[in-house]
């Protein structure tokens, strides 16, 4: 089920790696919409701020780990273009220890200071008893997140990314399922929706894990310190790019938790429909990464430029359609969520300004992708500081002033000048 990007049609090549990876997302965002419908319609709006909250906490959480496993598929789709299977299952091998002891230090910190991270959160006291209950089950996840994505990505890195799709629609499904039964049926308040999630993750976690280690006959057994050295550079590069990209986001949350309740909730129905909403550019940038990543490794930059060309069309496109269809249809979207006319306005507003630029972020979704795969890591994250540093600093330092929806503008301007200053990287260090 390995796909070789390095041959056949360019486009077809990325789109259809891509389809399965965007269909995947779709499915895990399916639950975290299921939540919040749930919570919003059985618990009420300060569940749903509790929720919301704890969303911006887990994404910052599991972004370590995705981080790691993003980079080191990025190596693994590098030897895989070379052909040398050899060094692949070496580097997949030191990866998996290290980000699997990474992964267990988290868990344990996490479950030791939950009351300490809610106060860096600024979490307001009528959601505070919720968002600790939620997070004291959500935490006992970490584990399962980590060899679900780790095996996931490796896979996406060898081209099969149908394998980690089946898995996923599995767990979505007992998600869904098991939230409607535990919050609606058992009654068991927002404990009910954490135990649901936690059900979901464990089953892909075994489900994947099964599959890689039986399937594809992997071991992690081979450790070399040249491994080492390689697996840190640029794991260590992409986790940090995206602990910044979401820990920026998670200090948006902290201050948008200073505006009460009404405004958390909308900003917590809004943050996952324009994740929504946003999807197809990200999982194209990702899959074309993977087709760098082959293809630089085949030493194959010819057909690396061409695939650039067809990458930033698809974007452009994907992007402007996307804007079109949230803007009109942003009170809806909202109201799905909930009947409570406060929280509708702000989330409406909030989609109207941001949804407006998703070209901004499917731009630097595309860099994003390219720099990960040519073993650039650190360009990822001077552009991930640009982007977070503007409207980290221009929230906070105008907000206060003038009211939550300076933050909402803030987002856009990081994007677009982080979108700037990777177009004149990108022409001035052509790929050679």
């Amino acid at each position: 089920m390995n796909h070789d990007l390095t041959k056949g049609p360019i486009l077809k090549s990325i789109l259809s790696f891509t389809l399965p990876l965007l269909i995947g997302n779709i499915m895990q965002q399916a639950y975290n919409l299921v939540d919040t419908y749930v919570v919003g319609k059985a618990l009420g709006s300060t569940a749903l701020a509790a929720v919301g909250s704890s969303y911006s906490l887990m994404t910052f959480i599991i972004s370590i780990i995705t981080g790691l496993c993003m980079g080191s598929s990025a190596l693994v789709s590098i030897y895989f273009g070379k052909q040398e299977f050899d060094t692949l299952r070496k580097r997949m091998s030191t990866s998996f220890l290290f980000i699997g002891i990474t992964s267990i230090l988290l868990e344990i910190f996490c479950l030791s200071n939950t009351q300490f991270l809610l106060q860096l959160l600024h979490t307001p006291a009528e959601v505070l008893i919720e968002m600790k209950t939620y997070l004291g089950i959500i935490f006992y996840g970490i584990l399962f997140l980590f060899f679900f994505n780790y095996f996931a990505y490796m896979s996406r890195a060898r081209g099969n990314s149908i394998t980690p799709l089946f898995f996923l629609s599995i767990s979505t499904l007992v998600n869904i399922v098991c939230d409607f039964l535990f919050v609606f049926t058992f009654q068991m308040g927002i404990a009910g929706a954490a135990y649901a999630t936690i059900l979901a993750q464990f089953l892909s976690a075994l489900g994947m894990s099964i599959y890689y280690i039986y399937k594809e006959k992997f071991f992690p057994l081979i450790i070399t310190w040249e491994g080492t050295k390689e697996i840190f550079s640029n794991s260590l590069g992409a986790s940090v790019q995206q602990s910044i990209m979401n820990f920026g986001i998670l200090m948006i949350q902290s201050l948008v938790n200073t505006f009460g309740a009404s405004v958390m909730a909308a900003f917590a129905i809004g943050v996952k429909i324009d994740t929504l909403a946003y999807m197809p550019v990200q999982e194209f940038g990702n899959a074309f990464s993977t087709f760098v990543g082959q293809n630089y490794g085949a030493k194959q930059y010819n057909r690396i430029q061409e695939g650039i060309k067809k990458a930033i069309q698809m974007i452009v496109g994907f992007s402007l359609l996307s804007s079109l269809l949230i803007f009109t249809c942003s009170s809806s979207l909202i109201s799905i969520f909930t009947s409570d006319m406060e929280v509708i306005r702000i989330g409406s507003e909030y989609l109207r300004i941001e949804g407006s630029f998703y070209i901004g972020i499917g731009i630097l979704f595309f860099f994003y992708g390219y720099y990960r795969a040519i073993k650039k890591p650190m360009m990822s994250i001077v552009l991930t500081i640009f982007s977070l540093g503007t409207r980290v600093l221009l929230s906070y330092w105008l907000a206060p002033k003038l009211g939550y929806s300076i933050i909402w503008f803030a987002i856009v301007l990081g994007w677009l000048i982080a979108d700037l200053y990777g177009y004149f990287y990108f022409r001035k260090h052509p790929l050679t």
